[in-house]
């Protein structure tokens, strides 16, 4: 019978239980620094070499394409889209947005910035319930 060079690769032998088992075993996870926390000093080194660096081009398009598809959760959603959403109040009249604002208005999206960051507006923000109802009483 001739020497394999690799005899894992031999179809038509079937491995026994324990083989397989063994195999499994050696095949699973990542090995390396496993249990093995960085003491803050090192992370402290680590994060200095990171500050000021930015990503490249290459790093940026693939990392896009790794998340491509995939769906935040509602919860998710709702924590990414709370804190900056604000209701505003312009002189006393509600709007959901600066746009919805500029429409009622008959102007720019621009002049009613401009207008409220210099005080011609009175505008006061308020905090989204993120579509919750209002309790009728």
């Amino acid at each position: 019978m001739a020497k394999l060079k690799n005899p894992t690769r031999v179809t038509g032998l079937k491995k026994s239980a324990e083989e397989r088992e063994q195999i499994s075993r050696r095949l699973v996870g990542n090995k390396h620094r496993l249990g093995k926390k960085h003491t803050e000093e090192t992370c402290a080194k680590i994060s200095e070499t990171h500050l000021g660096s930015k990503r490249s081009k290459a790093i940026k398009d693939h990392t896009a394409k790794a998340r491509r598809g995939s769906k935040h959760t509602l919860e998710t959603r709702l924590k990414l889209c709370g804190p900056k959403r604000k209701l505003i109040s312009i002189n006393g009249i509600p709007f959901k947005t600066l746009t919805a604002a500029a429409k009622y208005f008959g102007l720019e999206y621009h002049a009613i910035y401009y207008r409220i960051e210099h005080g011609i507006f009175k505008a006061v923000y308020e905090e989204n319930t993120h579509g919750e109802k209002e309790k009728r009483s």
